[in-house]
């Protein structure tokens, strides 16, 4: 309340500021007027200096529309004292009278500029004055009139300033008017320079600047009071959509209320039904309890009638203790083979383990062999290969080295014939020097004699000295010819050494060439070396890869299963649930039937009973009448009925007992039957109640998002409807005004639609996902989850969601770029309409109406708002302009990481492929091993199963002939109580005959026939104890197989022992040999470092191999090599490799050589 307060305070404070506004743009126009006749007529008057320093952008700054099209004619008129002006103006102006109010850092400089301006043009009025001394009287009234237009123009400026400024009437403001027009009329009259009317337009923009200063102002203010109202308007929309949240949430939870109350109400009839059928079963229960008692008390009648019996059976048992005792020995002698067995079992499990765990070792063993080997070839391969690079290298080496050695022989031949060639030549040099020395003497003696006998005759003298001349000529011309032989003879062999000198430098190139080729191929095998460990390490990483991959592959297939386990498994509990409760409601039948038919049994068991208990009385009466009559026939009769009567009344009280015993155990079962059954419907019924409540939920929802959509709907049909409204708008000023007015409501209707419509989205975004989960549990409580194809499907699913959703973002980013052209168009429209409306106020700016004033004053004041609206219309415009693009941009950004993250998946899944296909290779070969293994353990496990089944048959065996000897020795003891009750018979009748002798002789014959019946007797019980003594033989038998079969059983696990020892040794012996052949690779290893470091040295190995060494291995594998053993290759490879070494070592001692 108190903001809306303020709002209402300061919106007369911003109304009387734009009447005073309007006011100053009256005056403003006027002055308009005049700066432009001014230009017009003055316009050759001007100099450069001033043309240059008043351009056409103050003009256009103050007049809002282009210089060119204003055309201003001046008019005296004869009734008026002032001018009139009317400015004619192209009806296609485009540009708006008033332009956007600058900020306010730049007014400040633009103030600032204006003032230096004004002192500027104060001093050259100054000049000015000083100048002109010849026209002081116009000056003067110049500056009088200045005088008092700059009062009025600043009495306008504070009223236009005064937060308390009230209109002034229209009397005042035309006479105003009227002095500036007396103004203008003088100064135009004067035709003196335009200087003080560029002074006035310079004063005029800096108070222009001040009145747009006060007005952005004023214009912030209310933009902060509208801001201040959309917030209060947000937050009561905000608490209506909370208070009807609320309403919502009471009316669902109302809902759910009832629901369960209609549940309460239906499991209470459900209880109340259950507890009639438990109170009609206890009824039943009590019944047979009652039933029970009686039976109990028949029981005990029969106990005291029993305990007779036993004093009776008490005194047959000492005869049974001997055979008990008897048996309690062969007993004990079974029980301690028994467990002979049973430790002769534990011990073939003991050792079936251990077979089974020294199998696994071995096979461990052997894929570490078989590795070994694959290294070993592999080092062998390389080995062969660098022997065949170092073999080649020496071959080069060697025909380099051949053919130094030719050249240097032949160069040092050529030496000593040039050297030989040199000594002759000199030799002869020096005889033909010595020969011309000689004759160099001679010709200096006779050319003395000549001079001293010079006056001999010179016929005798000539003619030897011709000849001696003619000697040497040709001695000269010889020698002439032999230097020329040797100089050529000389060129020959400077050319042949050069040949050779050239011969020698390509081989020395050859020989450069080739050690160079010999470091590269030492800078390869170092580089394979490094590869080698490189690809080690890929293949390690590879392998981890694998392994990580492998993980979570397996993490994945197991989430899967886990959740088809789960699908499944609520499926089966489901069903199994289902198929319990009717399997109870049958064995509830079942158990009812049960009962029945024990009810029936039982009356027919009591019915037996109390017939038997009739015969017994009978038989009670009959033994006291034979008791008179002392007949001891009858009496033994009576005994045997008597005692097969207890027989079966024992039989009749034993399955009572077992009867009882069976009605017992299904009553408890049935009772906890009944207690499980109560508690799975609980859970059910829990189960149901919650699966209702996410229903109810998912469908409240639901309502609610179709609510909502249809608001959407609502709202966007509301915002078209206005659209075109706005676009039918095209009518009067009136008309105008009142949509401009309507414009206002709707933008911000508009902004509560957008805002709304936002929130709209989210909501029924963040619904679906919530929706989307809800239907995930409830059909993996009902359906199975759809399984999943592959990773790839999964990716392109992605993908593809992804895509649609781009495209989504794309359509409503395209329908939300054409609204907001629609937008732009219905603002450029009111646009033209406003400037319109400025352009006809332009013309009547001179009117003397007051009603017409104050019309275009509201008016102005109207257009100004709606001015205002226009341009924050426009900043939201450009404001949400700059938004979808930077969404675009920022959408563009995510569908190019997306791309990018596809393309990285896609490698990854080609990486995984590629290193899928390795693996199933790799386990291929393995799985080949692994088959050609278990089916050695298959033979294994087959051959112990033979030998359990043969135990278990042993024993079954066993079991028969104890129950054999269980038969008869309850064969015996039934015939030795006959036997004792025979003996007792017999002494009785001897008692009774001896004193029935007397009597009767009947008795005599009696006696004679029992006589006969006891020896038949006895000799039955001899052919029994025959029998007895075959059984006895054939037990002992028996055991002597048995103890064969344990004997046998005792061989074989000796057997397996020996086999188990042999493979442990076996194991060792492996174990031995794979440390041997890692000394053996570790050597190998570092010959080949020696073999490389030697090879770029250029030395040589006098290293031999340790043929004992060799030796040992090779006995070892002699010694424990078999056919099947992996290691049967190992001679072969130690043999090629020794022959090997022995080669090399050959051809460094023959290169030594």
């Amino acid at each position: 309340m108190s903001q809306n307060s303020d709002c209402n305070h300061s919106l007369p404070h911003s109304s009387s500021t734009l009447k005073s506004l309007a006011n100053a743009s009256q005056t403003l126009s006027v002055k308009e007027s005049t700066i432009g006749l001014s230009n017009k007529l003055n316009r050759g008057h001007l100099d450069a200096s001033v043309s240059s320093s008043m351009p056409n952008a103050s003009v256009t700054d103050l007049v809002q529309y282009p210089p060119d099209i204003i055309s201003t004619t001046i008019e005296r008129k004869s009734s008026n004292p002032f001018w009139n002006f009317s400015s004619e103006t192209a009806n296609d102006s485009t540009q708006p009278r008033l332009k956007s109010i600058p900020n306010s850092q730049k007014n400040r400089k633009l103030k600032s500029k204006n003032k230096t301006k004004a002192s500027h043009n104060c001093k050259e009025e100054m000049k000015c004055e000083d100048a002109c001394p010849e026209e002081p009287k116009v000056s003067h009234s110049r500056c009088s009139d200045d005088i008092s237009v700059m009062s009025a123009i600043s009495e306008v400026d504070s009223a236009c300033f005064d937060p308390k400024f009230e209109f002034r009437s229209v009397a005042v403001q035309y006479e105003e008017t009227k002095k500036l027009n007396e103004y203008i009329q003088v100064n135009i009259s004067d035709s003196g320079p335009v200087f003080e009317l560029k002074r006035e337009n310079a004063n005029l923009k800096g108070r222009l600047e001040s009145v747009n200063y006060v007005v952005e102002e004023m214009s912030k203010e209310r933009s902060n009071i509208q801001a201040k109202i959309h917030s209060l308007e947000k937050e009561i929309r905000t608490k209506n959509n909370e208070y009807n949240e609320l309403v919502n949430a009471k009316q669902r939870l109302l809902v759910e209320n009832e629901d369960l109350k209609a549940g309460l109400s239906k499991w209470e009839t459900i209880v109340a039904d259950y507890q009639e059928v438990i109170e009609s079963k206890i009824t039943e229960v009590n019944g047979l309890k009652e039933d029970l008692n009686v039976v109990e008390s028949e029981n005990e009648r029969l106990k005291i009638v029993s305990e007779q019996f036993k004093a009776d059976i008490e005194a047959k048992e000492n005869d049974l203790k001997y055979l008990r005792n008897q048996l309690s020995d062969k007993n004990l002698e079974l029980e301690n083979m028994s467990k002979k067995v049973i430790r002769l079992q534990d011990d073939i499990k003991y050792l079936n383990n251990e077979i089974d765990a020294k199998c696994e070792q071995r096979d461990q063993y052997l894929n570490e062999m078989s590795k070994l080997q694959s290294r070993l070839t592999e080092v062998q391969q390389k080995m062969i290969s660098e022997q065949t690079d170092a073999l080649n290298m020496k071959a080069i080496l060697e025909k380099v080295q051949s053919e130094n050695y030719s050249l240097k022989q032949e160069v040092i031949r050529v030496k000593q014939k040039a050297y030989e060639e040199k000594q002759a030549l000199i030799k002869n040099l020096e005889g033909i020097e010595a020969d011309l020395l000689e004759r160099g003497a001679v010709t200096q003696i006779l050319s003395a004699i000549n001079s001293d006998n010079f006056s001999t005759p010179t016929n005798l003298t000539v003619s030897p000295v011709e000849s001696e001349i003619n000697v040497l000529k040709k001695q000269i011309e010889e020698l002439k010819s032999l230097n020329s032989c040797l100089v050529h003879d000389k060129q020959i062999l400077t050319n042949r050494v050069e040949t050779l000198q050239k011969s020698l430098s390509d081989r020395e190139f050859d020989l450069s060439t080739a050690k160079c080729q010999n470091n590269e191929v030492e800078t390869k095998l170092k580089g394979m070396k490094s590869e080698l460990k490189t690809l080690r390490d890929f293949n390690e990483l590879l392998r981890k890869e694998k392994v990580a991959c492998e993980e979570k592959l397996t993490l994945l297939v197991r989430d899967n299963k886990m959740l088809e386990n789960s699908t499944l498994s609520l499926k089966d509990n489901v069903e199994k649930q289902e198929r319990t409760i009717r399997q109870m409601r049958g064995e509830l039948v079942a158990k009812e039937k049960k009962l029945e038919i024990n009810e029936k049994d039982k009356f027919k068991l009591e019915n037996m009973i109390s017939i038997k208990e009739d015969e017994l009385r009978s038989l009670k009466e009959l033994l006291n009448k034979t008791a008179q009559e002392n007949s001891s026939a009858k009496y033994y009769e009576i005994q045997i009925k008597k005692n097969e009567l207890e027989m079966v009344v024992d039989s009749l009280t034993k399955e009572l007992k077992s009867l009882q015993i069976k009605f017992d155990n299904e009553k408890t079962l049935m009772e906890e039957e009944k207690s499980q059954m109560r508690a799975f419907i609980d859970s059910l019924q829990k189960d149901n109640d919650s699966l209702k409540n996410e229903l109810t939920l998912i469908k409240d929802e639901n309502n609610q998002l179709k609510n909502s959509l249809d608001e959407l709907h609502k709202e966007k049909e509301h915002f078209k409807n206005l659209s075109r409204s706005i676009e039918t708008t095209s009518g009067p000023l009136e008309e105008n005004n009142i949509h401009l007015n309507n414009l206002k409501t709707d933008a911000d209707k508009i902004r509560c639609l957008q805002s709304n419509f936002k929130l709209a989205l989210r909501k029924y975004k963040e619904t679906k996902q919530a929706l989307k989960e809800i239907e995930l549990r409830y059909q993996t409580h009902i359906a199975q989850s759809s399984v999943k194809d592959s990773v790839e499907t999964q990716t392109e699913d992605h993908c593809e969601e992804l895509n649609r959703s781009l495209h989504e973002a794309r359509d409503e980013i395209e329908n939300l770029k054409m609204t907001i052209v629609e937008k732009q168009r219905i603002i450029d429209e009111n646009e033209k309409i406003i400037l319109n409306f400025e352009h006809e106020k332009g013309k009547i700016t001179n009117t003397e109406d007051s009603t017409l004033k104050q019309q275009i004053s509201s008016l102005e004041s109207i257009v100004f708002s709606r001015n205002a609206e226009v341009s924050e219309l426009n900043s939201m415009l450009r404001d949400n302009e700059q938004r979808y693009n930077e969404e675009i941009l920022k959408l563009n950004k995510k569908i190019e990481s997306l791309e990018e993250e596809l393309k990285k998946e896609r490698a990854l899944l080609k990486d995984l492929r590629r290193c899928v296909f390795i693996e199933k290779r790799e386990n291929s070969r393995l799985q080949r091993d692994l088959n050609s293994l278990k089916k050695a353990l298959t033979d294994s496990n087959q051959i112990a199963d033979k030998r359990k089944q043969d135990f278990a048959q042993l024993e079954s065996k066993f079991e028969e002939q104890k129950q054999i000897e269980a038969k008869l020795r309850s064969e015996i003891e039934n015939l030795t109580a006959l036997l004792n009750k025979a003996k007792n018979d017999f002494e009785n009748l001897k008692a009774e005959s001896q004193q029935s002798q007397r009597k009767d002789s009947t008795l005599m014959q009696e006696v004679l026939n029992l006589s006969l019946s006891l020896k038949e007797k006895t000799q039955q019980i001899q052919s029994l104890k025959l029998d007895m003594d075959g059984i006895q033989k054939r037990l002992e038998s028996e055991k002597k197989g048995l103890t064969d079969k344990m004997d046998r059983l005792q061989n074989e696990y000796d057997q397996l022992k020996n086999e188990l020892n042999a493979a442990r040794k076996e194991k060792f012996v492996y174990q031995s040999k794979v440390g041997e052949l890692r000394a053996a690779l570790k050597t190998s290893v570092e010959q080949n470092k020696k073999l490389a470091a030697r090879l770029e040295k250029n030395e040589l190995l006098t290293n031999e191999a340790n043929n004992d060494f060799i030796n040992k291995i090779l006995s070892q594998n002699h010694s424990c090599g078999d056919g099947k053993k992996p290691l049967i290759d190992l001679q072969s490879c130690v043999q090629s490799l020794k022959l090997e070494m022995e080669s090399l070592q050959q051809q460094m001692k023959e290169y030594d050589n």
